[in-house]
Parts: C-alpha cells; sequence; structure tokens
C-alpha cells in the first residue's frame, strides 16, 4: 500500500515538475500578461511545438549547403546572427529561434559547427501529429 501511495506521489510531483518547465520555457520567451492572454488550445500547441515540431540528426551529409539556425531577439524580433553552440542545444528552446516551415516539405538548418542538423516537420505533418495527439 505504502509504495503504490509513493508512486503515486512520484507520477504527480514529475507530472507538475515538467508543466513548470514548460510553462518556464514559455516565459522564457512570452511575457506572462501574454501567455495568459492565450486561450489553453493556443498553449497546448506552443508547447507542443517546444518538443515536436523538430528532431536533431547528427552528420547529415549535406549539412554544409545548409542555411544556419540563427537566435531571435523576441522583443525586436532582429535575428542575431551567431552560430550556435552546444552550450545552446544544452538548453534548446526552439521558440528562440528563426525558422520557416513549409506546408508539404520538411526544412533543413545547420546548428552551427557542432555537426547537427534539425529538421523541422512540414505543416502537413505537424499538423496531422499535433491532432493525433488530441
Amino acid at each position: 500500500m505504502k509504495f503504490i501511495f509513493l508512486l503515486i506521489i512520484a507520477s504527480i510531483t514529475s507530472t507538475i515538475y515538467s508543466q513548470n518547465t514548460i510553462n518556464n520555457r514559455l516565459t522564457d520567451i512570452y511575457s506572462t500578461e501574454y501567455i495568459q492572454s492565450l486561450n489553453q488550445n493556443r498553449i497546448n500547441l506552443l508547447k507542443y511545438e517546444m518538443k515536436h515540431s523538430y528532431f536533431i540528426i547528427d552528420n547529415f551529409e549535406k549539412n554544409e549547403s545548409l542555411p544556419n539556425l540563427y537566435k531571435r531577439n523576441m522583443q525586436t524580433k532582429e535575428i542575431i546572427e551567431a552560430p550556435i553552440t552546444d552550450t545552446d542545444l544544452n538548453n534548446f528552446n526552439v521558440l528562440n529561434y528563426a525558422y520557416e516551415k513549409k506546408y508539404n516539405n520538411r526544412t533543413y538548418y545547420k546548428l552551427g559547427n557542432t555537426g547537427k542538423t534539425i529538421v523541422f516537420y512540414s505543416i502537413k505533418e505537424f499538423t496531422k501529429n499535433y491532432n493525433l495527439t488530441k
């Protein structure tokens, strides 16, 4: 009985911590007032985008010919043309970056000199995947 109780408490704590981490990642980008003005569907979409709109691959053969992914200053919307480092990848939040997604095709960007490539799902794929989670 104690084991089941501890398991439930651990599960609840993990869920709360996970939600706070995602919410902190949103407030790193958007003001609290802006987030509070959004409906829950939009917040869920942003959370999903942070975790499931892309994947990262190593040693992509066409990496050198790809454009770099750059950070975006969220207040001014200016692109910060500094290459991504391994440190940036440790705290990676895709919403901090300037990228475009195509409707039917995936989009590829080089991640600085890390040897990694980020691949964004097409809008069509992303929408399909997001709708499957509902």
